[in-house]
């Protein structure tokens, strides 16, 4: 009896391991290496998960993660096979197939990696929808990002970046020494608030408002600390469970305010802010009307696709544009010459246009200029990915449905095949002259194609009001407490400078 409990148990051990390998040879197939060790079961996760500390230590894993991405490069070349568990993963950094993805056979790969949570607010997020309902969501949504809407919402903006200098100045201590992230991260804070909540406040004067507790919270979730988030990565199978747990009570109270705040204009008919709650209710008034004609339309904007995108604008939006204003200053404080250039442009452009305003910040081509550079050495996401969504072969790679490529942003930004001395800050890298000389697709920070950042114009005129408002009245230069390089904190996957300091002081 023992003896055939061993043999069904091996049976069913040797079964396992010929299911789960039988892929392993998926990528060598086509003539490209695959990153070692792999697997059985994990495929190269193993790499990754043996890293781990099963503490704190292991989020470390997404910073170190650049750095491997650029040694693989060196080693394997522009093209890894990889393997998510028994999943064939494709390391991608050659432009011509990333245009090709991204653009050209885009109808092939529409979909990010499936929604990991179950919960109904979050797998309504655009960014977690797939296929036809992405692209119904996406075209119902576009207009709400349109220049006109930015347009108006700048004037909510500007406020923010009134209050954000105001702040500055209070916190300039007998030297000067400020935390920019700090403060980058309130004015970015209030802009969500006003813009999308329609709420006003003064984060960093207000710190124990609701809104701003539960901001900070949901960034520090000590929940994604366990390294059984990577079972995530390997099947559907664990995401039920696994999301519920990852979920925390700070996110949902943003679901619960945005559903609050929409019943009430609703009920009260206001549409007076012009801001995201008033743009989703337009919207969904005007959907109705069309349901009303055609009754065999389906609704895309219901209450919980409403409040998911509230969300997604809040989790999104939050702390990728506080990393890129304080990057952008902390170069220009290491970077004397550059800052100078920036605000005589700023000045010039303040005395033509009579004022900061929409029309004045997207006409300073060398403060562009500056924003792309930064962006280009400090991308907020390390990475972004497709996933195959019906077979096709592209310069020869075959990929079949359910194939997951990555683009590593961080090391195609980084490599010194595509940029002479990426380490170093140089902005006239992005003068047009330039630009037309590289190949497009070197360039990731907000991805390409159809299924780019759609928040893309309401980040850059966010960033550059507040960059506008700040060194019109301010000085930043380096002080004993700026540290180089910057120091960074660990997180999953995005690019967060912790403790930037700069010195400031009042322009005459």
């Amino acid at each position: 009896m023992l003896s055939l409990l061993i043999l069904i148990g091996a049976l069913i051990l040797g079964y396992l391991y010929i299911r789960s390998t039988q892929k392993f040879d998926y990528w060598e197939k086509q003539g490209i290496k695959t990153r070692s060790p792999c697997y059985p079961f994990v495929g190269t996760l193993w790499k990754v998960w043996k890293r781990l500390n099963f503490a704190s230590e292991w989020l470390l894993i997404f910073q170190v993660m650049v750095v491997d991405d650029l040694k693989d490069i060196k080693t394997y070349g522009k093209l890894i096979g990889l393997f998510e568990g028994t999943r064939p993963y494709l390391f991608c950094a050659d432009p011509d197939i990333i245009r090709d993805v991204f653009i050209k056979n885009f109808d092939h790969f529409v979909n990010r990696r499936e929604a990991m949570f179950t919960d109904e607010y979050m797998k309504k997020m655009l960014s977690a929808l797939q296929g036809d309902e992405w692209k119904e969501a996406r075209k119902r949504l576009s207009p709400m990002f349109s220049s006109g809407k930015i347009k108006n919402m700048s004037i909510l903006m500007s406020e923010c970046a009134e209050t954000l200098v105001s702040n500055f100045k209070k916190s300039m201590n007998n030297e000067g020494i400020v935390d920019l992230k700090e403060h980058f991260g309130a004015f970015t804070m209030d802009v969500i608030a006003t813009c999308a909540f329609g709420t006003k406040i003064d984060s960093l004067g207000s710190p124990h408002d609701p809104f701003v507790e539960n901001a900070k919270k949901a960034f520090l979730n000590p929940r994604i600390r366990t390294p059984l988030v990577l079972l995530l990565l390997i099947g559907n199978i664990f995401s039920k469970r696994l999301s519920k747990m990852l979920i925390s009570n700070e996110v949902l109270f943003f679901a619960r305010v945005s559903k609050s705040i929409a019943d009430q204009r609703r009920k009260e008919k206001l549409r007076e802010r012009g801001d995201m709650i008033d743009l989703l209710l337009e919207l969904q008034e005007e959907e109705q009307k069309e349901c009303e004609a055609d009754p065999t339309k389906t609704p895309v904007i219901t209450e919980e696709f409403m409040v998911a995108q509230m969300m997604i604008f809040f989790l999104a939006g939050f702390d990728t544009s506080a990393t890129t204003l304080t990057m952008v200053m902390y170069s220009l404080a290491l970077n004397p010459d550059v800052q100078d250039k920036v605000v005589d442009e700023i000045k010039e452009r303040v005395v033509q246009y009579g004022g900061i305003n929409h029309e004045m910040v997207n006409d300073c081509p060398y403060l562009d200029q500056v924003i792309q550079e930064t962006l280009r050495l400090y991308p907020p996401a390390f990475r972004t990915e497709r996933t195959c969504n019906k077979p096709c072969e592209i310069r020869g790679v075959k990929f079949e449905k359910g194939v997951r490529i990555a683009f590593p942003i961080y090391a195609i930004h980084h490599n010194p095949e595509f940029y002479e001395d990426p380490e170093e800050f140089r902005p006239d890298r992005f003068a047009q002259s330039e630009k037309v000389l590289r190949h497009p697709m070197i360039y990731l920070p907000f991805g390409h194609g159809p299924r780019n950042c759609i928040g893309m114009r309401f980040a850059l005129t966010e960033i550059k009001l507040a960059l506008c408002h700040v060194l019109s009245q301010l000085k930043a230069s380096r002080s004993p407490q700026t540290q180089v390089p910057v120091e960074t904190a660990p997180s999953l996957g995005f690019f967060l400078p912790v403790n930037v300091k700069v010195k400031l002081e009042a322009r005459e």
